[in-house]
């Protein structure tokens, strides 16, 4: 599939983030059109199966290059086109197909490269389509909250391991990071009661592992877009540590200030903080644009990390306003890190990516 249709589907996903930051935002007493306070329920879901569903799922249809790969995100989009028209009792059956085909093509790529990375990320497939099944079934949002934190975060950490590979490690040490990713998965079938505290914990060792050994800390040395993305790593590990932290002392009780603030240093702390760092190597290799890096890349990546402060501190503080100025600049900065992107693949200058 040659680029240009790729575009219609990743808008799928970006549809689905609109709707979901927006919808975060009503939940935080925001006044905004109905379009986005009829999908104030379905916040998490935009968010990991609207959004997540399609960029993944899209990313790995390119990567194993087959047609029929394309149909998971497309699935992925449908279920949101459903919830963005009314169709609610059709979307969550889009978003688990999505997640099938997502598996179908993880499974296909470690078939053709059958390296311990693919296994994490045919784990973290795994346990997007066992989230969206919880969520299927009418299961509340948190009984399927563990799996698709372990869902993403088996993701980015396979990526991760993808791109350092060839980092020279001792056994021990990738023995140790084996042992953190399996009990990842094996802590979310631990119950109600304990999964949560017990994925804390594996979050935290993850983030202690991922601060002492990827490769981010050595090239956060270096210069540009190499420096960024590390800058960009770095920060949302210190996040991974946090939510982590939070999941491990009070697990995970829906509607608490503690379980806000947990979930979004994972999901929006972690996981966007992942997303930025990416997202000028992932951009032109799924659009084929090129994204020279800009320094002006270094505002929105601070601005997103500061809105989650706010936020955090209006969780500590039990105050309302400072979580919401903490959703609006955490909505802002993503804004305004797609508009640099926009503005970066206007400007048709040679590609100056370094090796990372």
């Amino acid at each position: 599939m040659k680029a240009m249709p790729r575009l219609p589907l990743l808008a799928l996903g970006l549809l689905a983030m609109v709707l979901g930051l927006g919808a975060g935002l009503v939940r935080l007493g925001a006044d905004l059109p109905s379009a986005f306070a009829s999908q104030a329920g379905a916040h998490g879901v935009l968010m990991v199966g609207g959004l997540f569903g399609v960029v993944i799922a899209l990313e790995r249809a390119v990567a194993v290059g087959k047609a029929w790969a394309f149909a998971a995100p497309l699935a992925s989009g449908l279920g949101t086109v459903c919830l963005l028209l009314g169709q609610t009792q059709f979307s969550g059956g889009f978003y688990l197909l999505g997640s099938v085909g997502l598996l179908a093509s993880t499974a296909l790529a470690a078939t053709r490269q059958p390296e311990p990375f693919m296994g994490v990320l045919l784990g973290g497939a795994l346990c997007g389509v066992l989230a969206q099944l919880v969520w299927l079934c009418g299961a509340p949002l948190v009984q399927g909250l563990p799996l698709a934190i372990a869902f993403l975060v088996l993701t980015i950490a396979g990526e991760r391991m993808e791109l350092s590979r060839f980092v020279p490690r001792s056994r021990a040490v990738e023995q140790q990071l084996g042992a953190i990713l399996l009990g990842i998965p094996l802590s979310v079938g631990l119950g109600p009661e304990w999964s949560a505290r017990a994925l804390g914990l594996a979050l935290m060792l993850l983030a202690q592992w991922l601060l002492q050994h990827d490769l981010a800390r050595r090239t956060v040395r270096l210069q540009g877009l190499t420096r960024f993305i590390a800058v960009a790593l770095i920060a949302g590990y210190v996040q991974l540590l946090l939510g982590g932290l939070l999941l491990l002392i009070f697990g995970l009780q829906p509607g608490s200030l503690a379980y806000d603030a947990a979930v979004h240093a994972l999901l929006l702390g972690f996981v966007f903080s992942m997303v930025f760092g990416h997202a000028p190597l992932i951009g032109p290799a799924l659009l084929k644009i090129q994204l020279p890096f800009h320094p002006l890349l270094y505002a929105p990546l601070a601005l997103l990390h500061g809105g989650l402060l706010l936020r955090l501190g209006g969780d500590a503080l039990d105050e309302l306003a400072l979580r919401r100025a903490g959703a609006w600049v955490s909505t802002l900065a993503i804004a305004f890190f797609l508009l640099t992107l926009i503005w970066r693949a206007q400007a048709r200058r040679p590609r100056h990516v370094l090796a990372h």
